[in-house]
């Protein structure tokens, strides 16, 4: 029997943290301003007084990495996702 859905969730947090933890700073930054803190490009931007492009080549060059990062885990966290979904 699967254990609750707390412990799940809290190991994919766990996985998921580590992996933007291994983001370099800048990025890691912009990635969660987005993300977490739900800014568009263009308020990250104004925020830390870059251009917009820049914040959109950082949060492409975090997704690439957190993928990268995340592949080992990908059946893992596939699994855990479809089991939250499906039972309540």
């Amino acid at each position: 029997e699967w254990a609750p859905s707390f412990p799940r969730r809290s190991c994919c947090r766990s996985i998921i943290n580590e992996a933007i933890q291994q983001l370099p700073g800048k990025c890691r930054e912009i990635f969660l301003l987005s993300k977490k803190g739900n800014l568009t490009n263009k308020d990250i931007a104004v925020q830390l007084n870059i251009s917009v492009k820049t914040v959109e080549n950082q949060i492409t060059i975090a997704l690439k990495k957190l993928r990268v990062h995340l592949a080992p885990y990908r059946e893992k966290l596939f699994l855990l996702f479809l089991i939250d979904f499906l039972m309540p």
